[in-house]
């Protein structure tokens, strides 16, 4: 099990894009085609980064959608392993398969 907790897309995009860069939420927002509240959640890491926002920001951004959606997968298996319920999933049994 990994050790640490993978950052959020939207910490990387709000320390390198935005505090590196001085842009403003608003004008990532308007470049991405979406709109502030939608990106403030998403740097806020309050939404995730679905198939569609990783197209945009491969697009605005840079970096391969795929790994933009690496990204929010491993940050959400960080938070699913370290989560109460992941006991009750480990419990489960494989399915023999005839």
């Amino acid at each position: 099990m990994e050790m640490f907790n993978p950052m959020h897309p939207g910490e990387v995009i709000k320390e390198l894009y935005i505090n590196e860069s001085g842009m403003s939420l608003r004008a990532v927002a308007e470049a991405l085609g979406v709109s502030a509240p939608t990106f403030s959640r998403l740097v806020a890491g309050k939404s995730s980064v679905s198939v569609e926002m990783a197209c945009r920001l491969e697009r605005v951004l840079g970096g391969s959608a795929e790994s933009w959606l690496q990204m929010q997968i491993n940050h959400d298996m960080w938070h699913t392993r370290q989560s109460d319920r992941y006991q009750e999933i480990s419990k489960l049994k494989k399915l023999e398969l005839a």
